[in-house]
């Protein structure tokens, strides 16, 4: 069990020391903290679940523990004060001076015990979590106490906490916990002030420290990796970062595969930039091409553009038709991409306009027509509503190539005829306006 003395927290590094007697073989282990309070003894076994043990030889042994990087050497700090001191606050931050009493345990630091104020500063560059906590005994009545974390002497205000007392003899604790990223060198230490001054406080507990979570090599956990600005993943456990995926953080843009964004977001590839997905084979492609102009590319071949409401029975719609026809047998054109069908749904109307072209392979020979008719769905199937105009703008078949609008089941249908031993490729663009009640 473990033994608390004087409210001292637990904290900093622990040491295993072997001791005689015991369970485990006639050994026991004693845990302590460095200056002796708590201990827990006797142990004969101590457990680390989903982590590894490494003997580094010469009786240590270290651990490192699942999700965490590996902890350097000497990665820990402290200052402590049993209790007795006596501050005396201005309404302006002062750092703690436990004096004598106060000690750095368990790594090298360039400053601590003897300063004024106490500090800790690490000697590796990295991420450190620090934990303060101080308990006042008394002070003066109807006084605000703020304690906050500072760096190299520069108050982080988003650390302040406070504590008001109402009398002279009421007493109570502070206690901060921060992450900070630090460099090797850097001062850190507790500041404290009062609202009203002067203001005398009694400490009877101080103690703050600083761990090490990671140390601070380029591209680790610790350190964010290069390129500057460049937005961080995951690389196999560590930090990564890349210059095709970046962030402005003057002007506030995001880059991907650009690392100069012009726009809040810019995203640069010399194939397709953006694909929206209903799954992995459901989508639309959007890019700019070479000659900046827009390409939307839907893998179901069909846009639509909505009159009002995204849910609006009212809209437009837009197909891109492909075919490719070898002999003079009738041919379906088909959606491009996705190869669908123009299918209409019940109770629904659709005028409709189209430009068509076919062309003969190696061939200056063409056909270009244009049609425009309407077709309806009501219950049973789709059908054609009147005659569907044919406007012939050029042809050099001479009446043997052909395009018509018909219908099958709930489809709308677009055929065209090529001529035997000829090799034609056929592509159309129909657009709809369409009513469904």
């Amino acid at each position: 069990m473990a033994v608390a003395n004087r409210k001292i927290k637990f904290s900093g590094k622990t040491f295993v020391t072997p001791t005689s007697g015991g369970g485990g073989g006639g050994s026991s282990l004693t845990v302590e903290e460095q200056d002796g309070i708590p201990s827990v003894s006797p142990v004969n076994t101590i457990r680390v679940s989903n982590g590894t043990l490494t003997d580094e030889g010469g009786g240590v042994v270290s651990i490192i523990t699942g999700g965490g990087g590996t902890v350097p050497a000497a990665a820990y700090g402290e200052v402590v004060d049993g209790g007795g001191t006596t501050f005396v606050l201005a309404t302006s931050y002062a750092g703690f001076n436990t004096g004598a009493v106060g000690e750095i345990s368990n790594m090298t630091f360039t400053a601590g015990a003897g300063t004024d104020p106490d500090l800790l500063s690490p000697d590796e560059t990295g991420t450190y979590q620090l934990v303060a906590s101080f308990s006042v005994s008394s002070q003066n009545a109807n006084r605000t106490i703020t304690a906050a974390v500072s760096v190299n002497g520069t108050v982080d205000t988003n650390t302040e906490v406070q504590r008001s007392f109402s009398s002279t003899n009421s007493s109570g604790s502070f206690s901060i916990t921060q992450l900070l990223s630090l460099t090797a060198g850097d001062e850190v230490g507790i500041e404290v002030k009062t609202d009203t001054a002067p203001t005398t406080l009694d400490i009877d507990n101080i103690s703050f420290n600083l761990t090490s979570i990671t140390n601070g090599s380029a591209g680790s956990a610790g350190t964010p990796a290069a390129p500057n600005e460049s937005v961080q993943f995951n690389n196999s456990g560590s930090f990564g970062g890349s210059s095709d995926f970046t962030y402005d953080i003057t002007n506030l843009r995001v880059g991907i595969g650009n690392s100069t964004p012009a726009r809040k977001l810019h995203v640069e590839d010399v194939t397709t930039q953006l694909r929206l997905a209903y799954d992995a084979t459901g989508y639309v492609e959007m890019y700019a091409d070479a000659g900046g102009d827009l390409q939307v590319i839907p893998e179901g071949g069909a846009v639509y553009q909505n009159a009002s409401a995204v849910n609006s029975y009212t809209r437009h719609g837009s197909y891109v038709l492909t075919s490719a026809t070898t002999t003079a047998a009738t041919t379906a054109m088909t959606l491009s991409p996705g190869g669908g069908a123009m299918t209409l749904t019940t109770n629904t109307n659709w005028f409709f306009d189209g430009i068509f072209v076919g062309k003969q392979d190696a061939s200056s020979n063409s056909l270009t027509i244009k049609l425009e008719g309407v077709v309806q769905r009501q219950g049973g199937a789709a059908s054609i509503l009147g005659a569907v105009f044919k406007f012939v703008v050029h042809d050099d078949s001479g009446d043997v190539w052909d395009v018509n609008a018909t219908v099958s089941g709930n489809n709308l249908v677009i055929n065209v005829s090529g001529q035997a031993g000829t090799t034609i490729d056929w592509t159309g663009h129909l657009r709809t306006t369409e009513v469904q009640d």
